[in-house]
């Protein structure tokens, strides 16, 4: 525990002893900033122990050569080799992407090509633990993000050709062109975020499911029945549903169903409502922070639902209240709501809800069936979608589905089934 997370947190246990009504608001958020102290001091701890971890196996490998061949030489050159193999390893493990069962259902992995690999390691994997998520480390994801803000201007103030740029980007993310699905002619697009944010064409738009539930946006779903499943199955204690995520009322959400949707710089990059209701609150929230990556194999050390940029729209639906959190990732913090998502709203299922601008991205739906509970039967979100896919699929996989794509019925539990 640092200092100063030490300091706040004696001075909250003095002040809330007095009990006086003066100082019981201070202290609670005295309280708060040092539990946020602390578990930032415990995550950047383990993070450095991770690093210094690495590089003590290379000090010891380095050392026993040294002493091995009476040689520095030999020394300081395993050492490297040592670093070497490890940087190997996780650019291995990056590459080799997470696996999941397409819309076909067969299984597939995300298209990432190796440069942009070995960026994610040299930040993520090495400079994140050592340098925390600080203001310098922002300063660097600034740097990165400065290219991606002239995606609004044209190809001709870009100084390139618009059809050869489309051309090659869809052939580095395997993007479909043939046959070509899109609303625009190729020749038609004027900038790379009006590529980027392409809508299908109305004959190509995948049909609305007849569920309850649907897809926000064509990407790999992972399923939680139950939010308390998230810290384990992603293997970090801080996924965990509290208010620093942003939803108002956030304990209804809790122990309910939930679903990550992961967004791949090849998919369709425009969300959608899920549900048919009312919308009851708009917030953007950490706009004046770059966000980092949404790729999964990020969820051990952050949890993006808290961290990155983000939109939360909440829709309070006939049967079920959906907390909607569209999530930036890096070089993609541009969330744009269409100007129809407004609160008190109403929206139907399906309904255009926004885009995102350049890169991989995530969307998050969680669920509150509390309003249709009573003592006899419990209303429960289930994903019958997955059951669908052809074959049977074994083991715990993800799965591709569509934008509007059914993903979710409410279906009614007995008291005792639930328990």
């Amino acid at each position: 525990m640092s200092r100063s997370s030490f300091f706040l947190h004696g001075f909250f246990s003095q002040t809330f002893r007095q009990g006086t009504t003066h100082h019981h608001k201070a202290a609670v958020e005295t309280h708060q900033l040092a539990k946020m102290l602390i578990i930032h001091d415990r995550r950047h701890f383990k993070h450095l122990s991770t690093i210094f971890g690495r590089l003590s196996l290379a000090i010891v490998i380095g050392s026993i050569a040294a002493i091995r061949f009476d040689s520095f030489t030999w020394g300081y050159t395993s050492a490297l080799v040592t670093i070497a193999l490890q940087f190997a390893r996780d650019v291995f493990e990056i590459k080799s992407a997470i696996p999941y069962v397409d819309l076909d259902g067969e299984i597939q992995q995300e298209v990432r090509p190796t440069l942009d690999v070995i960026g994610h390691v040299i930040l993520f994997r090495w400079l994140f633990p050592i340098l925390g998520d600080g203001d310098f480390f922002q300063r660097i994801l600034v740097r990165l993000n400065a290219d991606c803000l002239t995606w609004d201007s044209s190809f001709t103030e870009r100084g390139e050709n618009g059809v050869e740029w489309i051309t090659n980007f869809c052939k580095r993310w395997k993007i479909q062109t043939d046959p070509w699905i899109w609303e625009k002619r190729l020749k038609d697009y004027e900038t790379p975020n009006d590529f980027f944010a392409r809508r299908y064409s109305k004959k190509s738009m995948p049909s609305l499911g007849n569920g309850i539930i649907v897809s926000p946006a064509t990407a790999v779903m992972t399923w939680f029945n139950r939010t308390s499943e998230m810290p384990k199955k992603l293997k970090n204690e801080d996924w965990n549903v509290d208010e620093s995520i942003g939803i108002p009322n956030v304990h209804m959400y809790k122990d309910n169903s939930c679903a990550i949707f992961y967004l791949s710089p090849t998919d369709y990059h425009c969300f959608h409502i899920p549900i048919e209701g009312i919308i009851e609150h708009v917030e953007l929230l950490n706009q004046d922070r770059f966000s980092v990556t949404v790729k999964p194999y990020i969820f051990r050390n952050v949890n993006i639902l808290k961290r990155n940029r983000r939109a939360v729209i909440v829709i309070r639906g006939s049967h079920v209240r959906v907390a909607m959190i569209i999530i930036g990732g890096i070089t993609v913090d541009s969330i744009r709501l269409d100007s129809k998502i407004r609160k008190g709203s109403s929206v139907s299922k399906g309904q255009f809800a926004g885009n995102f601008a350049r890169g991989g991205s995530s969307v998050a739906l969680l669920f509150d069936t509390s309003f249709t509970k009573n003592q006899q039967r419990r209303h429960v979100v289930q994903a019958p979608c997955i059951s669908k896919f052809k074959g049977n699929v074994v083991g715990d996989l993800d799965f591709k589905v569509s934008v509007r794509q059914n993903v979710g019925d409410v279906v009614v539990e007995s008291s005792s089934s639930s328990s």
